[in-house]
């Protein structure tokens, strides 16, 4: 049974809360001497109440520049605001988010970086956030 990850806020007042980063290590899906091409990403995650979250999701590919996923069309819980992709709140259920990468990635190893951004938000809370699993699905290429 995985550990699950608990992002809660430490400020009293959730309306000061201007800044929260959660970067996840390098996954190279089992061995770094392949080089592997990207094409999903999918989060499950359960949130306290409804509505768009601000948390978005970035992505980089050996440590290059951070880039924004974009939603799966077809699942619910992986949406666009202002711009970014987001998570929609899950009533304090499990979901799973779907996020696509917006070109072609090939690379041995990638990070995924949680954001909290309230541009366009009306709250900053993300209260009882937790982080259950995150699985990319890729296709390997070679082996240099």
């Amino acid at each position: 049974m995985p550990n699950n990850i608990i992002l809660k806020a430490s400020s009293p007042s959730l309306s000061s809360l201007t800044e929260a980063v959660f970067i996840t290590k390098e996954y190279d899906g089992g061995d770094a001497s392949l080089k592997k091409s990207y094409s999903r990403v999918n989060v499950t995650y359960s949130m306290e109440g409804s509505g768009v979250s601000p948390l978005q999701i970035k992505y980089r590919i050996e440590g290059s520049s951070w880039k924004y996923l974009v939603p799966d069309p077809v699942n619910r819980y992986s949406v666009l605001k202002s711009s970014r992709p987001k998570f929609l709140r899950t009533h304090n259920h499990l979901k799973t988010a779907v996020f696509k990468f917006p070109e072609k990635e090939v690379g041995r190893s990638i990070s995924l970086k949680l954001e909290l951004s309230t541009i366009g938000q009306e709250s900053a809370d993300f209260e009882k956030f937790i982080l259950s699993d995150i699985t990319f699905t890729f296709r390997i290429i070679n082996r240099k």
